[in-house]
């Protein structure tokens, strides 16, 4: 995150040009609509994955679902960082997360907690 940061401060005209080129090319109509697609075909996957556990545990697991799409300055940072030319080709073909799912799940467990000066420890004891 530190890294991010740092290299936030660095960013130069050209590389604005650059940013703003990606964000151009990611408001594109055709890609807007590949990336909701995918985000609707994982949300029903999930969905139904949920509604199948909620059946046979009686109680409900996935608690929210989120999506995002990774900006066009997010997207030109990790190329930067990772090394990589900086083009939409290569953030297509090299990054992985530019469109992401984020669930949050309920676990419930018996777990063991014990503080050692500053530490807290966890150890499952039950799934």
């Amino acid at each position: 995150m530190e890294q991010e940061k740092q290299l936030q401060l660095h960013i130069t005209k050209n590389d604005r040009k650059i940013i703003t080129d990606f964000a151009n090319s990611l408001s594109d109509k055709e890609y807007q609509l590949r990336c909701m697609w995918a985000i609707q075909i994982l949300e029903s996957k999930l969905t139904m994955i949920n509604l199948e556990l909620q059946e046979n545990l009686q109680r409900e697991v996935v608690v929210r679902l989120t999506h995002r799409i990774k900006s066009a300055e997010s997207i030109f940072l990790k190329l930067r960082r990772k090394g990589y030319t900086i083009n939409l080709d290569n953030a297509k073909k090299k990054l992985n997360d530019i469109v992401g799912q984020v669930v949050i799940v309920v676990v419930i467990c018996k777990i063991k907690c014990v503080m050692n000066g500053n530490f807290l420890f966890m150890k499952i004891l039950d799934r």
